[in-house]
């Protein structure tokens, strides 16, 4: 059993009912509060009548696409994970750049899928004692990045140079640096250098960002 910090309202939409009340009956033994929907009519009625911390989303429904109820929920307040039999990369890519929390294959076991859910859960009750400091200047990929450790309850710092960010990380308590490997005002191998001759930076986490990601990303 996961003990969450505290009880969760969610919503499970997935037209099969073996599925739904499967993961249903294993996140409530963990402590939720769980909603079962099996249709788009079903989800909107009850998302025009309930406040959900999370919903749990099957694409594929018997009078819908899943994928369009994602642009109806209040991302401000709702988390959304999305169930599906899809392992393509370039799907889960875009859920993410949408607002979707997180995405688990229905491939695998419903036990599986609930102690996933439920993990992801607990994470994020955690998150917001974590800081990440974001070394970026390209907007969108700015935008991009955090939106995407935001939804997931971390505290972002954001600095458009390297200059600018190493001050914020002498006067932070960071717990994870980000950072563009191509930023014009210093080498990457000059930041990495700045950073790690600080002997409380030598085992700080440290993400590179580097321009086939830039690449890759603008251009879907």
């Amino acid at each position: 059993m996961i003990n969450l910090h505290k009880k969760r309202n969610i919503l499970l939409v997935d037209d099969s009912k073996t599925v739904n009340f499967y993961i249903k009956e294993i996140l409530i033994d963990n402590g939720c509060l769980v909603d079962s929907a099996f249709s788009v009519k079903e989800t909107k009625d009850k998302l025009s009548k309930n406040s959900y911390d999370f919903v749990i989303l099957d694409l594929v429904l018997p009078d819908g696409n899943g994928k369009d109820l994602i642009y109806l929920i209040p991302k401000n307040r709702t988390k959304i994970m999305v169930l599906t039999s899809s392992d393509d990369v370039k799907l889960r890519e875009h859920f993410f750049q949408i607002g979707v929390l997180d995405y688990f294959s229905k491939n695998n076991p419903l036990d599986y899928i609930a102690s996933e859910i439920l993990t992801l859960i607990k994470k994020l009750e955690n998150n917001h004692k974590y800081k990440i400091l974001l070394i970026e200047k390209n907007i969108i990929i700015k935008n991009m990045i955090e939106n995407i450790f935001s939804l997931r309850n971390y505290k972002i710092l954001s600095a458009e140079s390297a200059n600018e960010g190493l001050y914020k990380l002498k006067h932070q308590e960071i717990n994870l640096v980000i950072l563009n490997l191509k930023l014009s005002d210093m080498k990457a191998e000059d930041i990495l250098y700045e950073i790690r001759k600080n002997r409380d930076f030598m085992e700080l986490p440290i993400v590179g960002i580097t321009s086939k990601f830039l690449d890759s990303y603008l251009s879907a």
